[in-house]
C-alpha cells in the first residue's frame, strides 16, 4: 500500500504565508482584546468557552488557507500489447508453384518439413547456393570418401529436399501464415502470449479481431466478413491500435504478401506508419517472383450514365510471362444476345496493357456486363480473367444553383463545364457583375430571389428544387440572414448538397453568421500559400498540391483513373495552386483532402485535421462539402476538360443520386447513395414533413430490406430508423455487410396511418473491382520500407521463431504521484461553520451582541 504524506502548498509561498501571518496575528490580537472587555460582563467559564470558540475558528481558516493536501506515489507496471495481423485478402489463397527454389526451401524449413538445429548451417548452404543460381552441395568431401556412399547420400537428400518443397508449394500463402502462428510443439503465438498481451487480428479491406483458437482452424470462414477482394495494409498496421486501459503497444506483426490494394497510397502509407511511433515487423510470406499469368486489372466504367449516352469502358489487361503472344478480350452485356459481343485481338509486347470497349446505352435500368481474356493452361491462376461490372442507364438531368460573387475565373471555368453538360441544368447567379446598359438586364441574374413566407418553417425553401448548390466568394450583404436560415433548412430537412468555396475578397472569412458556423465544416479558416522559389516555377509545379486521404481516395467524386495507382499519379501530377484556405476539421466531419506545402511537408492523422481543404461532413438530412480553393480550373494546363469537367462532372451526379428519395406527402425515403459496391455501408433516411410530426410525434419507422422481386418473402435485414440528433425531422439508420445484387428497401411506419402504398427505394449493391488478384507476386520492397521506416524488421518465414526474442522486455514501469485535498473538502466547511455558528448561538444567548 502506498505510503501517504500529509503537506501544505500555502507553505511553499513566502509572500503569501508572510501575509497570511500577519492576518492571522491581526485577528488574535483583536480577540484577545474583545476577551478582556468581555470579561466584565460574563462569567470566567463562559468567556474562556468563546475565547477558545474564536481561537479554534481562526486555526481552521488557517489550516485552509495552507491548502493541506495528502500526498501519495503509485507505481505500476503494464505489459506491452503486440498486434499479430493476418492477411486473409484474396492474394493470400494463392499457392506459389513459380516461387524459386530458395523460396520453397525456407518455407520447408520454416514449417518443419525439412532440417533441425543439428544441420541448420547445411540447410543455409543449400539455400544459398539456390540464391546464387547453383546446385548445392549435398554432400560434403568430409563426410564420406566412398563414391557410391557420396551419391547415393546426395540422392538421397536431393529427393527429400525437392519432396519437401513440393510439399509446401501446395499450400496456399494464408495456410502456411496459419500453420507458422498455430502449429508445432511450440505455437509462435502462445510463446507471443506469455511475453505480451498478443491481440490477434484478420484484415482485408476490413478488419475483425480473431480469437488465437481460430488459428488452430481453416480461417477461410471468416474471411468474407474483411472484404478479402481488397488488401489494405493500413487495416492491420492500425488494426486494434488504441487500447481502453492506456496498455502501451509494443509492436505490430504483420503477415501479409504485401500486395496493397487499398485506397492510400505508398508514401502516405509509410508516413502514416512511421508517425504512429510503433515498430513493424512484416513477415514476408509468398514469392517474390512474378508468375506467368493472365488477369483482367482496374476496370474503369462509369456507374451511372444517361440514355443515348455512349460509356467508354476502359480495362488494364495483365499478361506477365506472354510476350509476343496474341491475347484476346471480350466484353458483353450479361444475357444480351451473343451478336452484341466486342472484342479485341492483340500481341503482348509488355506486362500491361489498356484496352478500351464503346458500350451503347440505349436501354433504361441496371445493366450487368462482364469483361474477359481466354484462359491458358499454364497460368497460375484462372480465376483473375474475368470481371463483372454494372452500369445503370438513367433518363434525368441534375439541377444545380451557382451562386458566385463576381465572375472569377473559377467561376467562369466551372459555368462553362456544367453548361456543356447536356444532363445538368445550372441556374447561375453573380451578384457583382458589369453593365453598360446596352441590354435590357446583366447577362446573368444577379439577385438571390427568396421565398419570405416561411415563418412557421413548413414550406418548401427557395433551394429545394436543386439537388446542389455550389456557394461562391459571395459577401455577407449579398446573402444575408434570412438565405442562410433557408439554406440550412435545405440542408437539414431537405436533404440537400451545399458546396462551399473558399473566396479571397468574403468568403467565408467576412462572414459573421452564426447558422454559417454550423454549416461549415471547419473552424478557424486561415489563408494558405506558399512563399519563396516555388511561386515562380512553372505552371505544373507552382503552389501547393492537394494529397487526398485514404477517404478521399476512395469517394468516387476523385475517381479520375480507375487503377488506385494511376490515380494517385494524377492527382500528385496535377497543377499546384498559389493559394487556398484552409482549417480545422470539425468532429464527426471526414477529411477527403488536405494542403501540402513542398518545401513542409508535414505527415499523419493530426497534420491532416488540422490543414483540411476539402471536408465533408453529414448534416440532418443533407451534407455540406467544404472546397478550400478557388482555383480548380488550372487542372485544365495541358489536358484540356479532362480531369476538370470530370471532378466536377461526379461531384454534381454525386449530389443529385444523395437528394433522390421516394414517398409521399408525409415522407421522403431513400439510401444516400442508390448504388454502393459490395463491402460498403449504406445510409437510409426518412424525412419527415413538420405537420406530419406535430399530428404523430411517437411515430416509429422499419426499413426492410428484400431481394428484388421477393418483397413476399422474409426481408434479409430489417433495421429500426432512430431520430438524428441534428434533425427531429429525420429517422435514419446503417445497413451493412450487404452481398452483390439488386434489393428493395420498404419503408414500414407503425402509429400513424398515412401509408395508402408501399413506400419502396432501389438499392443496387456491386461487386467489388478491385486489383487484387492482378499481381500475384508479393511485394518485399514494400514491406522492407514499412520495417524500415518504424524501427522494425523484414522477416522471412524460416526467421519467425526470432521474433519473441523481441518482445521480453515490454513491461514498462511507470509512477504516478496523486494527492487528495483536504481544505476544499466539504468536511472542513462544515467544521469551520459549526464553530462559528457554535460561538454566535452562545453570544446570542447570554445576551452579547
Amino acid at each position: 500500500m502506498p505510503q501517504r504524506q500529509l503537506m501544505f502548498h500555502g507553505l511553499e509561498q513566502t509572500s503569501s504565508l508572510l501575509l497570511l501571518l500577519a492576518g492571522v496575528t491581526v485577528a488574535i490580537v483583536c480577540i484577545v482584546l474583545l476577551f478582556r472587555y468581555e470579561r466584565r460582563l460574563v462569567t470566567r467559564r463562559l468567556g474562556m468557552t468563546l475565547l477558545g470558540l474564536r481561537i479554534a475558528a481562526i486555526v481552521t481558516l488557517l489550516l485552509m488557507l495552507l491548502e493541506p493536501v495528502v500526498g501519495w506515489t503509485l507505481n505500476r507496471e503494464q505489459t506491452g500489447r503486440v498486434i499479430v495481423a493476418v492477411d486473409v485478402s484474396e492474394s493470400m489463397e494463392t499457392a506459389d508453384e513459380h516461387a524459386d527454389d530458395a523460396e520453397k526451401l525456407r518455407w520447408a524449413r520454416a514449417l518443419g518439413l525439412i532440417g533441425n538445429e543439428r544441420n541448420a548451417d547445411q540447410i543455409d548452404a543449400w539455400i544459398a547456393a539456390y540464391e546464387d543460381g547453383r546446385e548445392p552441395v549435398w554432400v560434403t568431401a568430409d563426410e564420406s570418401e566412398d563414391p557410391q556412399r557420396r551419391q547415393a547420400l546426395a540422392d538421397g537428400r536431393r529427393e527429400f529436399a525437392e519432396n519437401a518443397m513440393e510439399q509446401v508449394t501446395s499450400l496456399s500463402r494464408l495456410e502456411i501464415a496459419r500453420r507458422l502462428l498455430a502449429e508445432g510443439s511450440e505455437p509462435l503465438i502462445d510463446r507471443l502470449d506469455a511475453l505480451a498481451i498478443a491481440e490477434t487480428h484478420a484484415f482485408g479491406g476490413k478488419t475483425i479481431g480473431l480469437d488465437p483458437q481460430e488459428l488452430a482452424v481453416s480461417l477461410e470462414e471468416i474471411t468474407a466478413s474483411v472484404q478479402p477482394g481488397v488488401t489494405n495494409l493500413s487495416e492491420g498496421l492500425f488494426a486494434g491500435s488504441e487500447a481502453a486501459d492506456g496498455t502501451p503497444l509494443a509492436g505490430v506483426i504483420l503477415w501479409t504478401d504485401g500486395r496493397d490494394t487499398g485506397p492510400v497510397a505508398t508514401r502516405q502509407l509509410v508516413a502514416r506508419a512511421a508517425s504512429r511511433g510503433v515498430p513493424v515487423y512484416p513477415v514476408l510470406i509468398g514469392s517474390s517472383r512474378r508468375p506467368r499469368d493472365l488477369a483482367i486489372g482496374a476496370v474503369d466504367a462509369p456507374t451511372t450514365v444517361y440514355v443515348d449516352d455512349e460509356p467508354v469502358v476502359r480495362a488494364d489487361v495483365i499478361s506477365y510471362g506472354y510476350e509476343g503472344q496474341q491475347l484476346v478480350v471480350h466484353i458483353e452485356k450479361v444475357g444480351a444476345e451473343e451478336e452484341s459481343r466486342q472484342t479485341e485481338t492483340f500481341v503482348a509486347d509488355r506486362p500491361s496493357r489498356r484496352v478500351e470497349f464503346a458500350l451503347p446505352a440505349e436501354d433504361l435500368g441496371r445493366h450487368k456486363y462482364r469483361i474477359w481474356i481466354e484462359n491458358d493452361p499454364e497460368e497460375t491462376r484462372d480465376d483473375n480473367n474475368e470481371k463483372s461490372f454494372t452500369i445503370t442507364v438513367v433518363d434525368d438531368s441534375s439541377r444545380v444553383l451557382l451562386v458566385e460573387g463576381e465572375g472569377r475565373w473559377e467561376f467562369r471555368y466551372l459555368h462553362n463545364a456544367l453548361a456543356r453538360d447536356d444532363r445538368v441544368q445550372v441556374d447561375p447567379i453573380v451578384f457583382d457583375q458589369p453593365y453598360m446598359g446596352v441590354l435590357p438586364d446583366t447577362f446573368f441574374p444577379r439577385t438571390l430571389d427568396l421565398q419570405d413566407d416561411l415563418a412557421d418553417a413548413v414550406g418548401d425553401t427557395s433551394f429545394a428544387d436543386y439537388d446542389i448548390v455550389l456557394l461562391g466568394d459571395v459577401a455577407p450583404f449579398h446573402v444575408g440572414p434570412a438565405a442562410w436560415e433557408q439554406l440550412d433548412r435545405y440542408v437539414r430537412e431537405e436533404g440537400g448538397t451545399l458546396v462551399l468555396t473558399a473566396g479571397k475578397n468574403y468568403f467565408p472569412l467576412a462572414h459573421d453568421s452564426l447558422v454559417l458556423r454550423d454549416l461549415l465544416p471547419v473552424r478557424n479558416p486561415r489563408p494558405f500559400q506558399v512563399a519563396g522559389e516555388v511561386t515562380a516555377r512553372p505552371p505544373a509545379s507552382r503552389g501547393f498540391t492537394l494529397q487526398l486521404t485514404p477517404e478521399g481516395t476512395s469517394e468516387t467524386i476523385f475517381q479520375l483513373d480507375a487503377d488506385p495507382a494511376a490515380n494517385s499519379r494524377i492527382w500528385a501530377s496535377l497543377p499546384g495552386h498559389p493559394w487556398g484556405m484552409v482549417g480545422e476539421a470539425r468532429g464527426g466531419t471526414t477529411v477527403w483532402a488536405t494542403a501540402v506545402d513542398p518545401d513542409n511537408r508535414q505527415q499523419g492523422l493530426k497534420a491532416e485535421r488540422e490543414n483540411a481543404l476539402i471536408v465533408h461532413q453529414y448534416l440532418g438530412a443533407g451534407q455540406v462539402l467544404w472546397i478550400g480553393i478557388d482555383s480548380t480550373w488550372r487542372w485544365r494546363f495541358r489536358t484540356g476538360d479532362r480531369y476538370h469537367h470530370r471532378f466536377w462532372g461526379q461531384l454534381v451526379r454525386w449530389a443529385a443520386e444523395f437528394k433522390a428519395a421516394v414517398g409521399n406527402e408525409f415522407v421522403r425515403f431513400g439510401p444516400d447513395r442508390s448504388l454502393i459496391t459490395e463491402g460498403e455501408d449504406v445510409l437510409l433516411r426518412a424525412r419527415w414533413k413538420p405537420n406530419f410530426l406535430r399530428r404523430f410525434p411517437d411515430v416509429t419507422a422499419t426499413a426492410n430490406v428484400y431481394p428484388a422481386g421477393q418483397r413476399d418473402e422474409a426481408p434479409v435485414m430489417s433495421i429500426e430508423l432512430k431520430p438524428d440528433l441534428d434533425s427531429s425531422l429525420l429517422h435514419k439508420a446503417t445497413a451493412t455487410g450487404l452481398q452483390a445484387g439488386n434489393y428493395e428497401v420498404e419503408l414500414q411506419i407503425e402509429g400513424a396511418e398515412v401509408v395508402d402504398r408501399p413506400i419502396v427505394a432501389e438499392l443496387i449493391v456491386s461487386p467489388q473491382l478491385t486489383n487484387e488478384l492482378a499481381d500475384l507476386a508479393a511485394d518485399r520492397e514494400l514491406l522492407q520500407q514499412i520495417a524500415r521506416e518504424t524501427g522494425g524488421r523484414l522477416f522471412l518465414p524460416d526467421e519467425v521463431n526470432q521474433i519473441p526474442d523481441l518482445f521480453r522486455d515490454v513491461t514498462q514501469a511507470s509512477s504516478e504521484y496523486r494527492e487528495e485535498p483536504l481544505w476544499n473538502q466539504w468536511p472542513a466547511f462544515i467544521l469551520l461553520c459549526l464553530i462559528l455558528m457554535a460561538e454566535w448561538v452562545l453570544r446570542k444567548l447570554n445576551g452579547l451582541p
